[in-house]
């Protein structure tokens, strides 16, 4: 079966963790990728597609737990309707799906270690206190060319 790609609300996909650090594999913090998209200055479709799976149920799970907390929290703040998501076959997936599966939640929640917020599916689940920032962000200029193929290039979820 090849690829699927869906449009979905980035509220509708579920965690497969229970916590996520507070910055991406690269050192750039969720906080700094959610301004840089809000402010337009990263586009959410220069942000690698995060990939989920569907369960039996007919939901969907994120194997990238950080994009989604970040387009959870657009989401909530207007900034995002839905993103374009990978479904990827649970099979190929099923040792990973063992080995990180750690939510007790349901997937619903996350919890961010560093400061101990949550990221729930509203903002009456969340409590990230920089959120407002991210509310209130308005279009910039677009960061330089260089700038942003390095932003690019080392944003990873792993």
């Amino acid at each position: 079966m090849g690829c699927e790609h869906i449009r979905v609300r980035p509220s509708a996909i579920y965690f497969i963790h229970d916590t996520i650090k507070d910055r991406f594999q690269d050192g750039h913090a969720l906080k700094e990728t959610a301004l840089q998209i809000a402010r337009q200055n990263v586009g959410k479709r220069d942000i690698q597609m995060l990939k989920v799976v569907r369960v039996t149920d007919g939901r969907l799970f994120s194997m990238d737990n950080r994009r989604l907390a970040v387009f959870r929290l657009l989401e909530m703040c207007d900034k995002v309707g839905t993103i374009k998501v990978e479904v990827v076959s649970f099979n190929t997936w099923r040792n990973e799906w063992i080995r990180k599966t750690t939510t007790t939640t349901g997937g619903a929640t996350i919890r961010v270690r560093q400061g101990n917020y949550q990221i729930g599916r509203t903002k009456a689940e969340t409590n990230i206190p920089w959120l407002c920032q991210v509310q209130g962000a308005q279009p910039t200029e677009f960061m330089p060319d260089s700038e942003f193929s390095i932003f690019l290039a080392t944003f990873t979820d792993e």
